[in-house]
């Protein structure tokens, strides 16, 4: 989990984007298509705008759906890695 902390303190930039929620998912869409164009990046979703974990409680297909949304809607096909970090914070 410190890794993560280190990311948030460093905030946002041209390779780091945060996002509140899985709500968000056209701004997902559109940062992963734009990180596919350039060297990759990385969204951490459950961060708010002053940087607090505020974390997710993903619904029951809520991941899958965005993975079938890249998928479907991003060309050329990009295959991000997806990385669910559980705590009991």
């Amino acid at each position: 989990m410190a890794g993560i902390d280190g990311l948030i303190k460093q905030g946002e930039s041209e390779k780091l984007e945060f996002k509140k929620s899985l709500a968000e998912r056209e701004e997902i869409l559109r940062t992963i298509t734009a990180f596919s164009n350039t060297s990759g990046g990385t969204i951490i979703i459950g961060i708010d705008e002053r940087k607090n974990i505020i974390g997710i409680k993903p619904e029951k297909g809520e991941i899958e759906g965005l993975d079938n949304s890249i998928n479907q809607l991003i060309v050329p096909k990009v295959y991000p890695d997806f990385q669910l970090i559980l705590s009991l914070v």
